[in-house]
């Protein structure tokens, strides 16, 4: 028996798996979908006050060609408007706080193609509540892990431009909100100036709106080295006018870390040494461990020694 030809046996591979496959696309099946979700045409002066999801979970049913087609465009959506057709109807006058989205709203408003059918939806409904619209001002808060090459550090405070944003959206959401964080950036291996624009937060269930959705973040870096000071005197804060208090030793040796810019702008002068006389009146060892005010930008390494004697007498 003569053997077919590989083309010959290829079509009919071929014409099989067609046949194959237009019987089974002919069979129904369901398919879930995340659904965005637009809640539109609220009454002015008013926005949503409760959580509202950006997307809900659809679960169709068509013919497998159908659903092959439809998800092969573009995804369906849904719109669902506070004040249908975008007219007032009295709501000047009283507005009804209170809405919900139902299963039965989705079906009416969503654009589906012929042939498939909505089935079910999660959640089964949506609670849209509304209150006064409102507008604050917040601090922007930089949530950034920065690490830096091995003899690198950071010289100076993080900024951020603008160092604010304002916030819109219902007065009962806001009154909660204190500050608009940054996305969370990494960074490794830093030893030159950072100068990277990153994204804020979104917010994916209330109805809340910033007035930028980027801000610059500044990072300075520079060469780190340590320096020791010596001879720093320890004073006692806050003493009453009739006591003296005598610290052994009466200096200490401070060791900090900073930039090499920043260390050769700083002198003796610019470090305070204190035991507050509180500390001293609650002590009963007779040792205290006095308190280290340093520059700003500067870490504080070590000091030597820990902790200080003292002794309290009348002033004469």
């Amino acid at each position: 028996m003569k053997r077919p030809s590989l083309p010959a046996l290829a079509v009919a591979v071929v014409f099989g798996v067609m046949v194959w496959l237009s019987a089974v696309m002919r069979e129904n099946y369901q398919v879930t979908l995340n659904t965005p979700l637009s809640i539109v045409n609220l009454p002015e002066g008013y926005a949503i006050k409760s959580p509202v999801p950006r997307y809900v979970r659809l679960r169709l049913r068509g013919e497998g060609w159908v659903l092959a087609t439809m998800l092969l465009g573009a995804d369906p959506k849904i719109v669902y408007p506070i004040i249908p057709g975008g007219a007032a109807e009295g709501v000047f006058r009283r507005v009804r706080e209170n809405y919900v989205l139902t299963f039965n709203d989705v079906a009416e408003r969503i654009t589906l193609r012929p042939g498939i059918i909505l089935v079910a939806m999660q959640p089964d409904s949506v609670p849209v509540e509304l209150d006064r619209f409102s507008q604050k001002r917040v601090p922007v808060v930089p949530d950034v892990d920065v690490t830096f090459r091995e003899g690198y550090g950071q010289s100076g405070p993080t900024l951020v431009v603008p160092e604010s944003v304002t916030v819109s959206g219902a007065a009962s959401v806001l009154g909660g909100i204190t500050e608009w964080k940054t996305r969370r950036s990494v960074f490794a291996d830093v030893r030159t100036p950072l100068e990277v624009d990153v994204a804020l937060t979104g917010n994916d269930v209330y109805e809340v709106v910033t007035s930028t959705d980027r801000v610059r973040l500044s990072i300075t870096v520079e060469p780190f080295a340590e320096k020791v000071f010596n001879g720093l005197p320890v004073e006692i804060s806050t003493p009453p006018e009739d006591r003296e208090v005598i610290f052994i030793p009466p200096k200490i040796e401070v060791v900090v870390r900073g930039g090499i810019k920043r260390l050769s702008s700083v002198g003796h002068g610019d470090f305070r040494i204190t035991v507050p006389y509180s500390t001293v009146v609650a002590d009963t060892s007779g040792i205290v461990e006095p308190t280290i005010v340093s520059p700003p930008g500067l870490q504080v390494v070590s000091k030597r020694p820990e902790r200080v004697q003292y002794i309290v007498r009348k002033r004469v």
